[in-house]
């Protein structure tokens, strides 16, 4: 190989590398990048009020929006704008098991490559709700189905009254 044929293929080189950097870059400037639990703590009234009017006016004990335009007028989405939500789930249970949750699921992955699935969630009676939808009690919950044979892996903590953070995994 002559010297012209060593230069382009440095050349190459330089420009493959400089583009998966300015792709890397540009990803990072105009991504929403936001931490949940900043994002809650900063945000806990007005996220309140959002998950109190969407359980107020939740009629059915399960539903799910997954765009904007699922929500009525009434409901203003505008603090979310920051989260790259995938969708919403709310949960409102009536009886002797009664308990209020809305699930806000990201597009975002985890940083633990061992979960697929991350977000948080608000617990009207600030306990944490299981993969399953029992009642846990304490800050921080952890479950690993591996153990017993279940293709499931759960967890959440606790970012500050009635918030959650967790991440889930299941697979077939």
């Amino acid at each position: 190989m002559n010297n012209f044929g060593l230069k382009k293929i440095v050349l190459l080189i330089i420009i493959i590398i400089s583009a998966v950097c300015l792709c890397f870059v540009f990803k990072k400037i105009f991504s929403k990048d936001v931490d949940v639990k900043q994002f809650v703590n900063a945000n806990e009234e007005t996220l309140n009020e959002f998950v109190e009017e969407l359980l107020r006016e939740q009629n059915e004990s399960f539903s799910v929006y997954q765009k904007k335009s699922d929500f009525t007028e009434d409901i203003d989405l505008h603090i979310l704008d920051n989260l790259n939500i995938d969708k919403i789930a709310v949960e409102k249970m009536f009886g002797e098991d009664a308990r209020n949750c809305v699930w806000f699921y990201l597009k975002d992955k985890p940083s633990d490559n061992n979960y697929y699935n991350c977000g948080f969630f608000y617990s009207e009676e600030n306990v944490i709700i299981d993969y399953y939808g029992n009642k846990q009690y304490g800050d921080k919950y952890e479950y690993d189905g591996m153990l017993t044979g279940k293709k499931c892996r759960y967890r959440a903590n606790k970012i500050c009254d009635n918030w959650f953070y967790f991440e889930e995994a299941v697979w077939n």
